[in-house]
């Protein structure tokens, strides 16, 4: 136990929080002191995504005290980098899901701002995440706070921050923010009523029409030469598309946005329409769980014939893509090949959910082909755990692309600064199903990404293609890509600390004993020289070698000058790239997950160059027994599952 019994009957009096009184009342009635202590004694940590945790008693999750006390150190931030004048002239947007707990945060939230004067834009109805930056960029906002737990588990809620310009804050803001948190506990405000008559509250719900018409802009249909409606419809095709809100907020937005760009109307999952905070036909609403979360999409596909399944996670920022593998014998090499990719059989009418990275290509390739302009120089940004194939396409087509640190945080911040240089910024991406398909908007966004993918959809199958064909095409272009991404589940955080510690010491590619020492406190004995070869005692006896690697924590890359990486250092950040000599162009990265209790390993190896059609195949099923055996050897080499009681995801 941290904290005596003593210290903990002071903490657990009966506590302002009407809504969680109770709970920690029972809990000191029964003398649990263990459970008070996991409770009261540490506090939800604020990130540069601001909190995320089960909602609940204590400082440790979320409830109406832990959301006032944020409010009030937000508002003190932003007071500081603004002035308390301009901050009353700009105000702030709040928006929130469904989920338990969302509504009364979000009027708790604006009840301290109202208190203090401050103009607050409240939208009244759930709104997807993408629509409070879009607003606080729309009405010129000081910032943006969204009352979402995105794709995380029923149980869970979080407050998610926005800055001036419409995206969300990087280091060392959270930093900022968490001081002037802790700096008054005390909550000066507790007033969940006061939006309903204040006449600094406004209702921002008319720009969901702004945004669609924003929308409508950034769609296939700008190919057609005016902006001004009413368009003329394009050219569309049979294909059938089903989609899945997953008991999100999605179904409205995804409705309104094919409305408004006139592509046919979806087959929507009628079971998961509607928000249901529940969650109750899935166990993890996130369409990136494969086939278990999606497996009412797929029934539905199956029994009206359809093609491609979409899916938007609970706050539809994130886009899923399922495909259907062709039947018929002249499509089975196509059905085989693609099989090879991933988990999916090959037998033909079974499906495939895309990854992140195929959901990538297909974007980039499409938004570039159809793109407008031709006089100002295009960008597009990825980020360090996702494919290189961005930057294969770049190469060919003589454009630039870049690399980030992982999250739409500096994606959408990059975004802004090469926009400021000149350049148009066609698209980002991020593995984990976020994209970014309009520069307006520097924030991943869900709906607008299934639009131009049904634009995509539609434009393929008119002209007697399909997705799978057409990922084929484009490895035959810029060369096979194979990936391998996955997870573990950590017992805890200090559990994954340790781990990487442990990665660090069995690497020995520090490169001065200093930073080991003030980062991790390693004892002197511990401290080697670095090898010249990383890795090279853990690969021993296996035809792997690391080339170099790349540490955000430390700054370190031994493949730059100096040994100092490109992107931006990290302490927070628990995130170490292995690049391979052999196979050669191999590359693994390890991450912990800011907001969820997992190890993710993100892998890739691809062909060197383009590869002949009728050679795809077989490349990629070279490529793929090749990273199979290197991610299975880092597993249980490097990771240890056993050693650290790493569970593997029930799929």
């Amino acid at each position: 136990m941290r904290m005596g019994k003593g210290m903990l009957l002071r903490k657990a009096r009966p506590p302002l929080c009407p809504a969680t009184r109770d709970e920690i009342a029972d809990l000191r009635a029964a003398g649990d002191w263990a459970k008070l202590d996991q409770l009261l004694t540490t506090r939800v940590s604020f990130g540069t995504a601001g909190l995320r945790a089960s909602v609940g008693a204590g400082f440790s999750r979320l409830n109406d005290l832990v959301i006032i006390q944020t409010t009030q150190g937000y508002l003190r931030y932003l007071s500081k980098i603004h002035g308390p004048q301009i901050l009353r002239d700009m105000g702030v947007v709040i928006g929130h899901d469904h989920r338990h707990g969302s509504l009364s945060f979000a009027h708790l939230s604006a009840g301290v701002f109202l208190r203090e004067n401050i103009p607050v834009h409240l939208f009244r109805t759930v709104v997807h995440t993408p629509m409070v930056p879009f607003a606080v960029r729309h009405l010129g906002a000081a910032a943006g706070i969204m009352i979402t737990a995105s794709h995380n588990p029923k149980q869970d809620n979080g407050y998610k921050v926005y800055s001036s310009i419409g995206t969300q804050i990087v280091a060392p803001a959270d930093e900022k923010i968490t001081e002037f948190i802790l700096s008054d506990l005390r909550p000066r405000h507790w007033d969940s009523d006061i939006w309903r008559t204040s006449l600094l509250c406004h209702d921002p719900g008319h720009l969901i029409d702004a945004y669609m018409d924003n929308l409508v802009r950034c769609s296939h249909l700008r190919r057609r030469g005016s902006l001004e409606l009413p368009y003329e419809p394009m050219p569309t095709s049979e294909a059938r598309i089903v989609y899945t809100a997953l008991h999100g907020v999605g179904q409205r937005y995804l409705d309104m946005a094919f409305e408004r760009t006139l592509l046919p109307a979806v087959i929507s999952v009628a079971e998961q329409a509607q928000p249901n905070p529940d969650f109750p036909t899935v166990q993890y609403p996130n369409p990136e769980e494969g086939k278990g979360t999606l497996q009412m999409a797929i029934d539905l596909a199956n029994s009206t014939g359809a093609d491609v399944i979409l899916a938007n996670d609970p706050d539809a920022d994130r886009l899923g893509v399922a495909v259907r593998l062709p039947a018929g014998p002249e499509n089975a090499a196509v059905a085989a090949a693609v099989a090879a990719a991933g988990d999916a059989p090959a037998a033909p009418g079974a499906w495939r959910l895309l990854t992140g990275n195929e959901i990538g290509l297909l974007l980039a390739a499409h938004l570039y082909a159809t793109r407008t302009f031709h006089q100002e120089p295009v960008a597009m940004l990825t980020t360090a755990v996702s494919s290189g194939i961005l930057h294969k396409v770049a190469l060919h087509h003589g454009f630039l692309s870049e690399t980030t640190l992982t999250g739409f945080k500096w994606l959408g911040n990059r975004t802004i600064e090469l926009k400021a240089s000149g350049y148009h910024v066609l698209f980002a991406y991020e593995e984990a199903i976020g994209y970014m398909v309009d520069a307006n908007l520097p924030e991943k966004d869900g709906i607008s990404a299934a639009v131009v993918f049904a634009e995509l959809v539609h434009q393929l199958y008119a002209s007697g293609k399909t997705l799978l064909s057409e990922l084929r095409r484009l490895e035959s272009l810029y060369g096979v890509v194979v990936n391998r991404n996955s997870y573990l589940f950590s017992p805890s955080p200090a559990t994954t600390k340790s781990i990487f510690e442990e990665i660090r010491r069995l690497g020995d590619y520090v490169t001065t004993e200093s930073d080991l020492e003030e980062a991790f406190n390693v004892a002197p004995s511990a401290k080697r020289a670095r090898r010249s070869a990383p890795f090279d005692t853990v690969f021993e006896g296996t035809p792997f070698r690391v080339a170099s690697v790349r540490d955000v924590s430390l700054g370190v890359d031994t493949a730059e000058a100096g040994n100092q990486s490109r992107l931006p250092l990290d302490h927070s950040a628990m995130m170490i790239t292995l690049r391979f000599a052999e196979p050669a162009g191999a590359v693994v990265t390890l991450r912990a997950s800011g907001t969820e209790p997992k190890l993710k390993y993100y892998s890739e190896i691809s062909s060197s160059a383009s590869v002949a059609p009728e050679q795809v195949d077989i490349e990629r099923r070279t490529l793929k027994d090749t990273l199979d055996n290197l991610v299975d050897t880092i597993v249980e080499k490097i990771l240890q599952p056993q050693r650290y009681q790493l569970r593997h995801p029930a799929h």
